[in-house]
C-alpha cells in the first residue's frame, strides 16, 4: 500500500512521511494517515464516517497480543500444519500454508494464512497458471490474503486471491 501511495503523489510532506512510515511495518491506516491532508474516512456497510481511532490504536489491537501460546500447543500445531512457512515482520509475522486440494480446478491453490499466535487470518483460493505445488517452493514478501509470492525454480512466482476458499466452494 505504501508503495502504490507513493507512485501517486509528489508532494514531498507525504513521500518524506511514508519513507519514515516504512521503517516499521506500515499499517494501512498509518499510511492514509501519513498521506491525508485531513480528516481520515471509514466506509462500513456502504455509509461513510469519520474514522474516530488511529493508527497507534489500531497497531495495538492488532499487532501486539497479550495472549501468549504454551510451548505444547506450539508443537501440537506444527505436526498437524508440517508445511508451515513463517515470514518475519517487524511488529507482526505471519506463517503460510499451502494445501493440496485435489478438488479445486487446475492452477487453483488452497493457502492459509496464521497470525504469530497460530490463529487463522485468511483462508483462500488463489491462481497461477506458473506456480507447481509438487516442486519445492519458499512463500517471499510481499504475501498477504490479497496475493501471494512464491520463489520457485529461481524464478518469483505471484498468486492471486479469487476468493474465500468457503465462498469458492459455494460458488463451484
Amino acid at each position: 500500500m505504501t508503495e502504490t501511495i507513493l507512485a501517486g503523489t509528489s508532494e514531498k510532506r507525504i513521500q518524506k512521511a511514508l519513507a519514515f512510515n516504512k521503517k516499521f511495518t506500515p499499517s494501512g491506516i498509518g499510511n492514509v494517515e501519513k498521506a491525508g491532508l485531513g480528516k481520515v474516512f471509514e466506509v462500513l456497510n456502504g455509509i461513510v464516517k469519520p474514522f474516530e481511532g488511529s493508527a497507534f490504536k489500531e497497531n495495538l489491537k492488532n499487532y501486539f497480543h497479550k495472549k501468549k501460546l504454551r510451548e505444547a500447543e506450539r508443537a501440537t500445531f506444527f505436526k498437524v500444519h508440517e508445511n508451515l512457512q513463517k515470514l518475519e515482520g517487524i511488529g507482526s509475522s505471519a506463517y503460510f500454508e499451502v494445501l493440496d486440494e485435489k478438488t479445486l480446478p487446475e492452477n487453483h491453490f488452497r493457502i492459509k494464512r496464521y497470525n504469530e499466535l497460530l490463529q487463522e487470518d485468511f483462508d483462500g483460493v488463489y491462481y497461477s497458471i506458473d506456480f507447481d505445488i509438487d516442486k519445492s517452493f519458499q512463500f517471499t514478501y510481499d504475501s498477504h490474503c490479497a496475493f501471494c509470492h512464491m520463489l520457485q525454480g529461481g524464478e518469483k512466482i505471484k498468486l492471486d486471491v479469487v476468493n474465500r476458499y468457503s465462498d469458492f466452494v459455494i460458488l463451484h
